[in-house]
């Protein structure tokens, strides 16, 4: 049982969690700035301000990404719960720290990532808001490394 729950913490893990932080991060670089990038993402002439490889769709897609892989990515704490309770592990430091970086993750990505992400769409921004928003990703896609450090290195455990 505890090798099952663990091979599906994990793999969710590298698919879910991985995919939303991929996706997250991609974001920015493809959403449009200015109201001058058709669905395509081949900017008009008379718009010089649009870059390149800004393409609407692409972000678009990035944006359900973030959000079905987020929302599947559920499991990954799930498990990770049910895991550390069939394990007796459930007062242990590293769980606990590790379940509030992963409530901060998730927090990060479900009340700021994901509402920028949908508002940058509706209404293009200035490539500011856009950095803004890459660094959220920075910081969402920095706290899943600590929290798998402390799954390996496990300080306090028994």
């Amino acid at each position: 049982m505890e090798a099952l729950l663990l091979s599906v913490h994990v793999l969710a893990g590298i698919v879910f969690v991985g995919g939303s932080a991929v996706a997250a991060s991609l974001f920015p670089r493809y959403a449009p700035i200015a109201a001058g990038v058709p669905a395509g993402g081949v900017p008009e002439a008379a718009s010089p301000q649009v870059e390149p490889d800004r393409n609407r769709a692409v972000a678009l897609a990035m944006h359900r990404i973030t959000r079905g892989y987020s929302l599947f990515g559920i499991v990954v704490p799930v498990v990770g719960v049910v895991l550390a309770l069939v394990q007796g592990r459930m007062g242990e430091i590293w769980v606990n720290v590790s379940m509030l970086l992963t409530a901060a993750a998730g927090g990060l990505l479900a009340l700021q990532i994901y509402p920028r992400q949908r508002a940058a769409l509706a209404e293009p921004g200035d490539a500011g808001s856009l950095r803004r928003l890459s660094m959220l990703a920075g910081i969402y896609n920095l706290l899943w490394p600590a929290v798998v450090v402390l799954m390996i290195v496990r300080p306090g455990a028994d």
